[in-house]
């Protein structure tokens, strides 16, 4: 589950994310929060148009960080890059329904005194109402 709230600019989007981090092994063992923030750019390469129809191709690229205070994770930060390289993105009047099939995510930090990676992949669907 994520909150994203962006803009549609023609085929381009800008947009901003929060969301749980509820797929990342917790390393302690105990249970703690751990939360994500993306602010991503996106181009939806036009594939097929019928009527009020259109289906894309979403290329999304993004940035952000992943904070695990308390016990979860170690109570580390992460450096967080996201890649929407393969999917889908159906718009039917304006309504978008978005495909990450899947979307990576790469985490890094070396807040702890050692460096630590994670590459994780998610697959997804967004819904969103463009104005």
């Amino acid at each position: 589950f994520a909150l994203q709230g962006g803009v549609f600019l023609g085929r381009h989007q800008l947009s901003f994310e929060i969301a749980p981090i509820t797929w990342v092994y917790d390393l302690k063992g105990s249970p703690g929060p751990a939360f994500e923030m993306t602010a991503s750019y996106a181009y939806f390469v036009p594939l097929t148009q019928s009527g009020d129809m259109h289906v894309s191709w979403p290329l999304r690229f993004g940035i952000g960080m992943a904070a695990a205070p308390g016990n979860n994770l170690g109570g580390l930060a992460f450096f967080q890059a996201r890649a929407d390289l393969i999917g889908a993105a159906i718009q039917i009047g304006h309504v978008v329904i978005d495909l990450h099939l899947p979307s990576f995510r790469y985490f890094v930090t070396d807040s702890g005194g050692a460096q630590f990676h994670m590459l994780d992949w998610l697959f997804g669907t967004s819904l969103s109402y463009a104005f």
